[in-house]
């Protein structure tokens, strides 16, 4: 999306067209960004099939949702340049990056759900770090303020009005970076959670959950070396 945007004459034209003369907002920092969120995801993907795993695996629904999605992708951008009109409407390929960029903004929001969701059900932000939230945080404000002085700058709201994808996605960051500093600083702030394996336990199989709390009983019970001491102390006794 940003890269079209950037460097794609035809898109830029076309945008162009679509909003009374304005250029497009978007800057190099902003194909920086993608660039970088690209090359770290691309990394974190390879990590999840080359590390252990302990048994967890991408659920159904995701693996039908996310080939849904690369399938209409395809057949989109297909038609476009074929020039076929599905709908008795002819595409251009600006249409195809807005929905490019609706679909980010709807996986983003969808990512965050279960995280809060976690916290909730375990009253708890033990073992998970708030810092990357913090920077998410930053970085939103940020995004959106750029947004906003670019327009100002451009002296027209079209700017923001044409990329509304960028604006939604930094209010969304925002709203649910509030929700997680809120759960960790005042909702959850004292709370603690009783066991070391339940810090693990939504995140790892039962097998592994078992074997940690085998381990801490081991090490709570006293061995029988400690109790015929103990006894032998109450007989001396």
């Amino acid at each position: 999306f940003n890269c079209a945007f950037y460097f794609d004459n035809d898109v830029r034209t076309e945008y162009a067209k679509r909003n009374n003369g304005s250029s497009s907002l978007v800057q190099a920092n902003d194909v920086v960004f993608a660039t970088h969120a690209t090359i770290i995801t691309l990394l974190t993907i390879i990590q999840c099939f080359i590390y252990e795993s302990n048994g967890q695996r991408v659920s159904t629904p995701v693996v039908v949702a996310s080939a849904s999605v690369v399938l209409l992708s395809t057949i989109s951008i297909i038609c476009i340049k074929l020039q076929i009109q599905p709908f008795g409407h002819q595409f251009k390929v600006l249409d195809w990056l807005y929905w490019l960029g609706y679909l980010k903004l709807g996986v983003s929001v969808v990512k965050y759900i279960p995280q809060v969701m976690l916290n909730h059900q375990r009253r708890s932000t033990a073992g998970w770090n708030i810092y990357n939230v913090l920077l998410d945080f930053s970085g939103g404000t940020l995004s959106i303020a750029q947004l906003l002085v670019d327009a100002t700058i451009q002296e027209s709201w079209d700017g923001v009005i044409g990329d509304p994808v960028k604006f939604w996605l930094g209010s969304a960051s925002l709203l649910f970076d509030v929700i997680f500093m809120a759960q960790h600083y005042c909702l959850y702030n004292h709370h603690t959670l009783n066991h070391n394996q339940d810090s693990f336990a939504p995140f790892l199989p039962n097998r592994h959950n078992q074997h940690l709390l085998e381990q801490e009983e081991e090490q709570a019970s006293p061995s029988s070396d400690e109790l015929s001491a103990a006894l032998l102390g109450a007989d001396a006794d």
